[in-house]
């Protein structure tokens, strides 16, 4: 009696384990999909890249990134009047059509700072995107912004 009930829990148990890792390896092959209207559709799985052969440029390159960036950027009021100043460094994905997603604050000075560095690099124009072995790729990139009372 008492190893006919070992046999049926130890069965039990092998038929649960097995379930669990079929669901397991299901679980893994399954690829999550963003979709946005801008940029089309993303897996998960897609690589973000940093190295490359050819970097994303900004249009008009660095002269125009920082035209961009003086026309753009409002010092926010409260930061004067506390005379806080400093660098953001502002990290966001430049997809392969040249658009900016997913912008985060990597190195912050202030609240009022960091949304207004945040606020500027989400309403930067599409950039050239970056390639690697001839191909457009999703590029990784980090941008310092300055803020400085004069």
């Amino acid at each position: 009696m008492i190893k006919n009930r070992i046999n049926i829990i130890g069965r039990f148990k092998f038929v649960l384990m097995t379930l669990l890792m079929a669901a397991l390896l299901l679980g893994n092959s399954i690829k999550v999909v963003a979709c946005n209207s801008e940029i089309g559709c993303i897996t998960q799985q897609e690589e973000i890249y940093q190295l490359l052969d050819k970097k994303p440029k900004f249009k008009g390159g660095e002269t125009g990134l920082e035209k961009f960036l003086k026309e753009n950027v409002k010092y926010p009021a409260i930061a004067r009047e506390n005379g806080v100043q400093g660098r953001v460094i502002v990290e966001f994905i430049i997809e392969k059509n040249g658009s900016i997603t997913n912008a985060k604050i990597i190195k912050g000075v202030d609240p009022h700072l960091n949304n207004e560095a945040l606020r500027v690099v989400n309403l930067m124009p599409k950039w050239k995107p970056g390639k690697h072995k001839g191909k457009k790729v999703r590029v990784r990139y980090s941008m310092p912004i300055l803020f400085r009372l004069t």
